[in-house]
C-alpha cells in the first residue's frame, strides 16, 4: 500500500506551499478569460470588485508569491474592508492560510466565498483539498462533483482528488475512471502522485503489470523522492505477484492477459 492516499496509510507530506499557482485562489488569474459569462468559474460582481480595488490585489499577490504572508493578509484584509462580501478576497484569504497550514481559517475563507459567490469554482477546489487532507471522503466526492459538473476541464485536479477518495471508499472501477481522467488532463505531470495512486489502484484490480508500470513512471518523473527506496521494493512485489499470477494462470488453462481483467477489490498485499 502506498502510503499517499489514506486506508491503511497516511496522506502524502505536502510542502509549505501546497499547490500549483494555477489551482491558487489568485484574483487576476481567476478573473483573466471570463468573457464567457455562460461557462465562467466566477460571477461578474467578483470581477467587477477585482477591478475596483486592483491595486489592492495586486499588493497581495505581490506578498503571496514572495512568501511574505503577513502583509499579503494585510492587503486582503483591506479589501474586506471595502467590501466585507468579496468572494475573491475570502477565498485569496483561504489559499494564504492554507499556504500556512492554517487549515480551520481556511475551511473559513473558502465557506465565506462561497456565500459570496457560489460560482467560485476555486473555492470548491480549496475546500475538496482541504477534506483530502483530512481524508473526508465523502465531502471530496460531494466537492468534486460539483466542481466537474459546471466545469470539465477548468481544474483538472478534481478528478485527482474524486480518484484518491473512490479509492478510500473502496469504489475502484470509479477510481480508475477519474484517475485516468486526470492523466489525460495533466500534461505537464503537475501531480506526479497520480501514477502511485493509480498503481494501488490496479493493483486492487490484479493488473499487477500495469500497477508496477505507473510506478516506475512515478520514478521517472520523480527520481529523488524521499520514499524511492519504498516505491521500488513495491515494484518487485507487484512484479513478483505479476509472474506468480501468470504462471497459475498457464497452469489453469486460462489466457493470461483476461485473467486481471475481473473487477474484484481486495487489498493488495503491499
Amino acid at each position: 500500500m502506498c502510503h499517499a492516499y489514506g486506508r491503511e496509510g497516511i496522506l502524502r507530506p505536502t510542502p509549505v506551499v501546497l499547490l500549483p499557482s494555477r489551482e491558487a485562489c489568485i484574483p487576476s488569474q481567476i478573473v483573466q478569460g471570463q468573457g464567457d459569462m455562460e461557462n465562467a468559474t466566477v460571477s461578474v460582481t467578483s470581477m467587477f470588485f477585482v477591478q475596483k480595488a486592483k491595486r489592492v490585489f495586486e499588493h497581495a499577490e505581490k506578498a503571496f508569491s514572495g512568501n511574505i504572508f503577513d502583509e499579503a493578509e494585510k492587503e486582503l484584509d483591506s479589501a474586506l474592508v471595502i467590501d466585507p462580501n468579496s468572494a475573491l478576497a475570502w477565498c485569496f484569504l483561504g489559499t494564504l492560510h492554507e499556504a500556512q497550514r492554517q487549515l480551520d481559517k481556511a475551511l473559513w475563507d473558502y465557506s465565506q466565498a462561497l456565500v459570496a459567490d457560489s460560482h467560485l469554482l476555486a473555492a470548491y477546489v480549496g475546500l475538496a483539498r482541504i477534506a483530502v487532507q483530512e481524508q473526508r471522503w465523502p465531502e471530496v466526492i460531494q466537492l468534486t462533483d460539483q466542481i466537474v459538473k459546471v466545469s470539465f476541464g477548468t481544474f483538472p485536479v478534481a478528478y485527482f482528488y474524486k480518484a484518491a477518495a473512490n479509492f478510500n471508499l473502496r469504489n475502484v472501477v470509479a477510481a480508475e475512471k477519474d484517475a485516468r481522467e486526470f492523466e489525460s488532463l495533466d500534461t505537464k505531470h503537475e501531480r506526479p502522485q497520480e501514477y502511485l495512486l493509480l498503481g494501488d489502484i490496479l493493483a486492487r484490480e490484479h493488473d499487477y503489470a500495469g500497477a508496477a508500470e505507473q510506478k516506475r513512471t512515478f520514478l521517472t518523473l520523480v527520481p529523488e523522492a524521499d520514499d524511492a527506496q519504498e516505491i521500488k521494493k513495491q515494484i518487485e512485489v507487484l512484479e513478483d505477484l505479476n509472474r506468480h499470477s501468470d504462471d497459475a494462470t498457464v497452469r489453469s488453462g486460462q489466457n493470461p492477459k483476461l485473467s486481471n481483467s475481473g473487477n474484484e477489490h481486495s487489498v493488495a498485499p503491499y
